[in-house]
């Protein structure tokens, strides 16, 4: 709709690092921060960033730190579903994971950045044929971490991100009448919410629908 992308063209398209968490978010969201701006990643004219989240290091895999700057991949799956697509090989995360970020954009990547170097360590095309609007990391103890995408077609993809190896896809699913605006995960199971009013409880990896929760007047945007 009309707010749809109202909202698209007045997104930020940089991701800027400013000297705390709290004024890092105020950036990217309001494109200005309460803090000392460090540096500034461009992304591109008319790509806002659509979500960001941080590593923890708290799975099994994770990003590594080994990845060439700007290595790109593409997921031939696209938001179709399909094959995993090749990715650079990932290693075991070390405490410096916590300053990995994780980018989706509304050109169809998702991009993973190191702060603390200041670059982008990969660049992965989730989707070949719509924008991500959110992301969610999920980082199960003693297991590969993986990482999910919403897009504005409709479809939640996943993937897990072994130590070492390749990113491998998960499930790739349409989940909603309408763009894919949050997810979340809580214990296990994967929350989205999306501009059809619904909000719909998963379990991830078999795309199964264990619940949905409806009655809003219009789209459901965050929770």
């Amino acid at each position: 709709g009309a707010g749809r992308h109202s909202r698209a063209r007045s997104a930020p398209r940089t991701v800027r690092a400013a000297r705390t968490a709290r004024a890092l978010a105020r950036s990217v969201w309001a494109g200005h921060g309460g803090g000392d701006c460090s540096f500034l990643f461009e992304f591109g004219q008319g790509n806002p960033v659509a979500d960001f989240q941080f590593f923890t290091g708290g799975g099994a895999g994770g990003p590594g730190h080994s990845t060439p700057s700007h290595q790109q991949h593409k997921s031939h799956a696209g938001a179709r579903g399909g094959g995993g697509g090749g990715a650079h090989a990932a290693q075991q995360p070390t405490k410096q994971d916590a300053h990995l970020m994780a980018v989706a954009t509304v050109d169809g990547n998702l991009r993973i950045l190191d702060l603390p170097k200041k670059e982008c360590k990969m660049v992965w095309e989730a989707s070949s044929t719509a924008g991500l609007r959110c992301l969610c990391l999920h980082e199960p103890k003693g297991e590969e971490a993986q990482v999910y995408v919403g897009t504005d077609d409709c479809r939640i993809c996943g993937w897990s991100i072994p130590a070492p190896g390749a990113l491998v896809l998960l499930n790739s699913w349409k989940a909603h009448q309408s763009e894919v605006t949050h997810l979340q995960f809580k214990d296990d199971r994967l929350y989205s919410a999306s501009e059809d009013g619904y909000i719909k409880v998963w379990e991830p990896k078999a795309a199964y629908l264990l619940d949905e929760m409806c009655g809003h007047e219009g789209g459901v945007l965050h929770f």
